[in-house]
């Protein structure tokens, strides 16, 4: 989660192509990269500046990229995806909606910005699930049904739920010990003393 100097907040998850502590080093310079980015520039805008500043014209790093931008004064999010799959917005009826759009290509190959964000109405009890694909991916799994079982679970989760309740219950749902890839959740409930 980053605060920016100008009030905005910035969830962020990323994943990084391979294993090791050459990934691992990778992932931290990518790290420094968003954060610093996200505090001059539109989301839409740090998926292509964060190729340049981390590869240049080399395609040496493969990231995918999750970017949501909660603002807590307009109660809206808005979303920019390089190769992630896209976040879940849970509102407290129950409904759920995939939201980001089409993403842009993975941190490595995008080298532009894409077009400005489309702002989604946020309310008090809304929750948030931002992941990495290795919450859905499975061997052998459909990823179309995965998605599906994901939004289904989030639908289902008590709407009086805390993130962290909302966290447990995902990750008891969804994660196996066939569970193969890094898996990387942050989920965010809108609550009244936050705004």
């Amino acid at each position: 989660i980053i605060e920016t100097v100008n009030g905005r907040t910035i969830l962020v998850v990323g994943d990084i192509a391979g294993h090791g502590v050459e990934a691992a080093a990778r992932m931290a310079l990518a790290q420094g990269a968003v954060r610093a980015l996200s505090q001059l520039f539109s989301i839409h805008e740090i998926p292509g500046l964060t190729t340049s500043a981390l590869v240049g014209d080399s395609s040496e790093m493969l990231a995918t990229l999750g970017l949501v931008e909660v603002d807590l004064r307009a109660m809206t999010i808005a979303c920019q995806l390089a190769g992630h799959p896209p976040p879940i917005l849970r509102r407290p009826d129950g409904s759920v909606e995939q939201f980001g759009g089409d993403p842009l290509p993975p941190i490595g190959m995008v080298r532009s910005a894409g077009d400005p964000c489309e702002a989604w109405e946020l309310s008090t009890g809304c929750t948030i699930v931002l992941y990495s694909d290795g919450l859905i991916e499975r061997r052998g799994a459909d990823l179309a049904e995965r998605l599906d079982e994901l939004e289904t679970i989030v639908g289902e989760l008590d709407s009086e739920a805390s993130a962290a309740q909302a966290l447990h219950t995902i990750c008891t749902a969804m994660l196996t010990d066939a569970s193969e890839d890094d898996v990387a959740i942050l989920v965010l409930k809108v609550r009244e003393d936050m705004s």
